[in-house]
């Protein structure tokens, strides 16, 4: 079996929405194949990878300048990753700063070097973001041992011409100065294989760099189909995962609607609110917030308890530009769930218009289409449950893990095949 040298942010883990959707495209690869160099300050966990190398940023501020920066890490033998949660907020002076810092500290050194020319890689798969030097590091890796480059992709940061770091419509004179530098980390790459989340980022990014290889992976699953057997006297809701960028309240809204419909309806909230956030909550007597749990907790209790799952996006000006390509990684699973799902969220969204033309779910556009679709639903069992026979099926044809790891790897094993060396855009 082909061996993988994954360049990533964070460690390969399922506890991120990236971690999830790669581990599940690389299922049919054995841990020992596999390799991570990460620069989060996280600890991995043991059963992903069989060996991890860490840059931090505290090492190249502390170090400085050409010293040999990084380390090698054994997996936590509890197999309970540490997730770095930065408490600064990113700006596009923090974001270029720490650009500068990585350039100048040179972070191929020769403990880098040597680690990944140990592990005798085949391809180097990098899970591409925003941070131009993790680019350059990758691209520098790939010259030195000489292996073809996959770039995995699930946003469109290349093609977005608004501030996405300070979440701002207009570009500040720091934002273009950073996306500059970006850019052109991005052109160093642009002949590379690219894997990609979406059809739509797919044809964005095949006109932009049109000598690379596109292909395009959706999301899978993880989530074996539930029984739902609705009860007579209940209607709860459930949303999980995360409430920034304006979804806490859009949530709020959907309480209000339906304590206007029954203020016996409940609505679950399970996640991180702020503690502000939480006092809020004492306003709404149909909102049950349960903190932070495990997905398998989450699930088992929508098996026993929920009617209706919920994804919402923000209606903001900024969210419709910056959203537009998203998809979020929790809706494979909700639409293999059996469950009945509901999205609100603006009808710009490449989101919006899948499901709506999949037919897959409940799918609102504005604030009257969500109170007239949670009425019904409330009401009618059998206008409740249209949707499931629908969602199961694009779950199967759309987003299956084993089609979607089979072709992840097929794509892997064809570019070392083909010995598809990519040029280094100068």
């Amino acid at each position: 079996m082909k061996r993988l040298l994954i360049i990533s942010n964070n460690p390969l883990s399922p506890e991120t929405n990236n971690g999830q959707m790669l581990l599940s495209n690389l299922a049919r690869y054995s841990p020992k194949c596999l390799a991570n160099f990460f620069i989060a300050d996280s600890f991995p966990t043991n059963q992903y990878c069989s060996t991890f190398f860490r840059i931090t940023d505290r090492e190249v501020l502390r170090l400085g300048i050409f010293k040999n920066l990084g380390q090698t890490l054994e997996p936590r033998k509890d197999g309970i990753p540490t997730l770095s949660v930065s408490k600064k907020r990113r700006t596009s002076l923090t974001m270029l700063g720490r650009h500068f810092l990585w350039t100048l500290a040179h972070p191929i050194g020769r403990k880098l070097l040597s680690w990944a020319q140990s592990f005798r890689p085949d391809a180097i798969l990098l899970q591409i973001g925003d941070s131009p030097f993790v680019i350059d590091a990758a691209v520098k890796l790939v010259k030195k041992i000489g292996v073809p480059l996959i770039v995995y992709n699930t946003e469109n940061y290349y093609i977005k011409r608004h501030d996405f770091i300070d979440q701002k419509i207009r570009r500040s004179l720091w934002f273009l100065l950073f996306f500059h530098f970006l850019k052109r980390s991005y052109k160093k790459v642009s002949d590379a294989t690219w894997i990609h989340l979406t059809p739509e980022i797919e044809k964005e990014y095949r006109t932009a760099f049109p000598n690379a290889k596109h292909h395009s992976i959706a999301s899978s699953y993880s989530l074996l189909p539930m029984a739902y057997v609705p009860q007579s006297n209940r209607f709860s809701l459930c949303y999980f995962g995360n409430f920034g960028l304006g979804r806490y309240e859009q949530l709020l809204g959907i309480g209000r609607i339906c304590e206007k419909i029954n203020p016996q309806i409940q609505i679950h909230f399970f996640g991180n609110l702020s503690a502000e956030q939480k006092d809020n909550l004492a306003h709404f007597n149909n909102i049950v917030y349960h903190g932070f749990a495990h997905l398998d907790s989450i699930w088992a209790f929508c098996a026993a308890n929920v009617d209706l799952l919920l994804h919402t996006e923000s209606f903001s000006e900024y969210s419709k530009i910056d959203l537009v390509d998203s998809f979020s990684t929790k809706v494979a699973n909700c639409l293999n769930s059996g469950l009945p799902f509901l999205c609100y969220l603006p009808g710009s969204l490449n989101l919006s218009n899948y499901l709506k033309r999949t037919d897959a779910c409940f799918v609102c556009n504005s604030e009257k289409e969500l109170s007239d679709s949670l009425a019904m639903a409330y009401k009618n069992t059998t206008y409740r449950m249209s949707k499931i026979p629908n969602a199961l099926l694009v779950a199967k044809n759309n987003h299956s893990p084993d089609a979607n790891a089979l072709h992840f790897k097929k794509i892997i094993d064809e570019t070392i095949e083909n010995n598809q060396i990519f040029n280094i855009v100068k």
